[in-house]
């Protein structure tokens, strides 16, 4: 029984050709489509989970009372304090990434991703070893160094390095650690990642050069750490949280007592779910739970777009299909044999398409890598799972088309099959006209979406910033506390106008808030954000006061001074702000500068307090004469050899910033439009194969119009009519839709574009286009066919 189904089956795929071609093009598109996606979700979901210890693992994070901020950074003292009092606690370390670490392979520096830690960091992240173990104290000695697989590879080849010596240069200064173990490269799955790990005493020992104090161990205010605890179990983690005021109290002074406190935050959510917590990338690398969601959405839509074209194109094909189930019938066939028939075909069309889905979505993958911004790549950790949800989506999909068309084709008739009676009835016709008005809907959806995410973009990309970054180069600071010499040499050169140093060149993702005391009521405190900059930073970006001064070095007292902007002196409740001082910072006021976008638009402006400063400063903004551009980057160069020998600058413009800041937006305005083209696609195959088969049962009526005197352009027209009112219909739901979705998505930002009334006009006119284009070529064809063609049997 099963073997004559099959052979049945293949003969009517075989027969129908351009049925079983439109239905296997757009499975496959959609599949592929999909499977990336799918990729993409899987590998997001994963993060983390190659580490057993996964769910007793957490982040302590400082919760600022009167700013309300979350913060990653947390004090040294924290991770050994919190381990002595509390006995849940397992294993307790900092960690901290060094970025000041190359390793000396003879004439060759390579800068290392290097974190500093201790031992309690291989009880906690559970890394397997290829030399070494971690039951041994790797790290006690300040001078051993624990390498990963492949950096070991590169220094040593094959050998064990254990107990050699690795050569490095630190601080411009030479330094050999020695080799303690080999971990196996972390997966790349995994928020944490370092090629090499050092004792916690070398950052240190940074902190207290930068903040001239010897106190970074003991400290409670130097938070420039992440405190990671490993915990017996969830209820003791309870516990642990249940008693942290105390431990508090205990431990912070009162003022600090009362402005912070410290949180747990799970290692489970650590990835995705980490976005209210500021600087938490410097713990290791983050997701988004809201792209992951997203994507996964935009995948359902096609696939559903997808299966939709099947029940319009099984449901379309049944009346070629009628004698074949009057027959059966006639013969004895039930309507559950029926049934599995077709719903064995439709299995058989999503099965066909897995390998040509599969073939797509390889041919994709490196493209849509750079949509998601990440490299999408099959993890081998992951391979069941990505394996169990392919097949399980195939499966979904072709039980999900062949429900319905299955359904429909086992109830028709056998006496109006050979009365010659069967014909698509009224609500056959007025599910398929709905199902072809869904897929137009969701079409719709996403252009329209595509052309505001891409008018956002634009907007963001265009919009006055409050400051001019025309004519100005920013460079990196090889050394953050040893910028002076190359600041001084780069002021001395030629076509140089203004060169200033800064904590963040602008705009930027960091932020630092500190709070003060308003000045019409001194017991209300206002969160302001904090900025650093040297003499001429300000100068170099275009930022010019509206009152006052900026800082000088005509005066020597601009270390006690600030500069504010606009919105600061607003909400502070200043008049007159020049000589003023902020009593909080103990700081006077020596100017005022016009508003501008310190971050991205998602964010309004904030009140600012932008001070001098020479600790860690990352950037040189450099501006220079119009045309000299190549000249200044020369100087430049020539400057960093001369100073660091072999290493060279990293320069940029703002515009760079601007580019990668918005790259979210600009990928997602892709992934939008790229969603919406396939949909498109997968839509006009079916529209195409439903034109044919209207055609095809409408031959009779076509030839008794052409011999009444119907033009071909009457007979065009009326073939066509019911999808123009489709098209309208679906525009006219799909608006609303549209505006909630890319208004909700809008909500994200401060400053936004708005959303014209053309988008929707244009997304009309585009889905008009294609479905005219799609239908007119069959209809053209059917229209001019002769009459006797049509009439010759009757």
């Amino acid at each position: 029984m099963f073997k004559n189904y099959l052979k049945t089956a293949l003969r009517f795929l075989k027969k129908n050709k351009l049925f079983t071609f439109i239905n296997l093009l757009g499975l496959s598109i959609a599949l592929a489509i999909s499977f990336v996606i799918v990729l993409y979700v899987v590998n997001e979901l994963s993060y983390n989970s190659c580490y057993k210890n996964k769910k007793s693992i957490y982040n302590v994070i400082t919760y600022h009372t009167d700013s309300k901020d979350k913060w990653e950074n947390t004090p040294f003292v924290l991770a050994s304090t919190l381990k002595e009092d509390f006995p849940e606690i397992t294993a307790a370390t900092n960690l901290r990434s060094e970025r000041q670490i190359f390793a000396k392979v003879g004439e060759e520096r390579i800068r290392l991703r290097a974190k500093c830690t201790n031992d309690d960091f291989f009880k906690i992240f559970d890394i397997p070893f290829k030399y070494g173990s971690a039951d041994h104290e790797l790290l006690t000695n300040p001078d051993a160094i624990v390498l990963s697989e492949s950096l070991a590879q590169k220094i040593y080849g094959d050998e064990n390095p254990v107990g050699k010596d690795f050569m490095t240069s630190m601080y411009n200064t030479d330094k050999v650690f020695t080799v303690t173990g080999v971990y196996k490269d972390l997966p790349k799955n995994s928020s944490i990642q370092a090629e090499c790990l050092v004792n916690e005493r070398w950052a240190i020992n940074e902190l207290n050069y930068t903040f001239h104090t010897g106190n970074s161990r003991t400290n409670w205010y130097r938070d420039f750490w992440t405190t990671w605890i490993l915990v017996d179990s969830k209820s003791k983690k309870d516990a642990i949280v249940s008693q942290l005021p105390t431990f508090e109290e205990k431990h912070l002074d009162n003022r600090m007592a009362l402005t912070r406190d410290f949180q747990l935050h799970s290692f489970n959510d650590f990835y995705l779910h980490s976005s209210d917590i500021a600087n938490i990338a410097q713990g290791g690398r983050t997701g988004n739970a809201k792209n992951v969601r997203l994507f996964s959405i935009i995948a359902i839509l096609v696939v559903l777009v997808a299966i939709v074209n099947y029940i319009i194109l099984s449901t379309a094909v049944s009346t070629l299909r009628a004698k074949e189930i009057g027959i059966r019938k006639t013969n004895g066939a039930s309507n559950s044999l029926l049934q599995k028939q077709f719903f064995g075909e439709s299995l058989m069309i999503a099965i066909l398409s897995v390998p040509f889905a599969l073939f797509l979505a390889w041919l994709a993958i490196p493209a849509a890598g750079k949509l998601f911004d990440t490299r999408l790549e099959l993890m081998s950790s992951n391979v069941i799972i990505y394996i169990l949800i392919y097949l399980g989506i195939a499966l979904l999909v072709g039980i999900a088309s062949g429900l319905y068309s299955a359904g429909h084709l086992s109830r028709i008739k056998v006496i109006e099959v050979f009365k010659k009676q069967q014909t698509s009835n009224h609500n056959t016709i007025s599910l398929r006209s709905a199902l072809v008005a869904f897929q137009l809907v969701i079409f719709c959806t996403f252009v329209t979406s595509a052309m505001v995410v891409r008018s956002q973009y634009r907007y963001s990309l265009n919009r006055d910033m409050g400051f001019d970054a025309q004519n100005v180069l920013l460079v990196d600071i090889p050394s953050r506390n040893q910028y002076v010499p190359l600041l001084d040499k780069i002021r001395n050169c030629p076509y140089v106008i203004h060169a200033g140093a800064t904590t963040d060149a602008i705009p930027t993702g960091n932020f630092t808030t500190q709070m003060a005391n308003c000045e019409n009521n001194p017991n209300e405190l206002l969160k302001m954000e904090y900025f650093g900059v040297d003499y001429q930073f300000l100068e170099a970006m275009g930022i010019t006061p509206i009152e006052g001064r900026l800082f000088s070095e005509d005066y020597s007292n601009d270390d006690n001074c600030v500069v504010i902007n606009e919105t600061a002196v607003k909400q502070l409740g200043i008049v007159d702000p020049i000589g003023k001082i902020i009593r909080s910072r103990g700081k006077t006021i020596i100017g005022v500068v016009k508003d501008f976008n310190l971050h991205s638009i998602q964010n309004t402006i904030p009140p600012l307090n932008i001070e001098l400063t020479k600790k860690y400063m990352s950037q040189i903004a450099i501006s220079y004469q119009p045309g000299t551009r190549v000249q200044v980057i020369q100087q430049v160069e020539s400057i960093f050899k001369e100073l660091y020998e072999d290493r060279t600058p990293s320069y940029y413009e703002v515009a760079d910033i601007y580019a990668h800041m918005y790259a979210a937006e600009r990928n997602l305005s892709n992934i939008i439009s790229l969603a919406a083209l396939f949909t498109a696609i997968i839509s006009a195959l079916g529209l195409l194969g439903l034109t044919l088969f209207d055609a095809r049962s409408r031959t009779k009526e076509i030839g008794i119009k052409k011999a009444m005197g119907s033009s071909s352009l009457d007979i065009i027209f009326a073939l066509g009519k019911k999808n123009t009112i489709l098209v309208l219909v679906a525009n006219v739901i799909s608006i609303p839709i549209s505006y909630i979705v890319i208004n909700r998505w809008l909500e994200n930002y401060a400053y936004k574009t708005p959303i014209y009334s053309w988008i929707f006009i244009i997304t009309g006119i585009v889905t008009l286009i294609i479905t005219t284009l799609t239908i007119s070529w069959q209809s053209w064809k059917a229209a001019n066919k002769n009459p006797v063609e049509a009439l010759r049997y009757e």
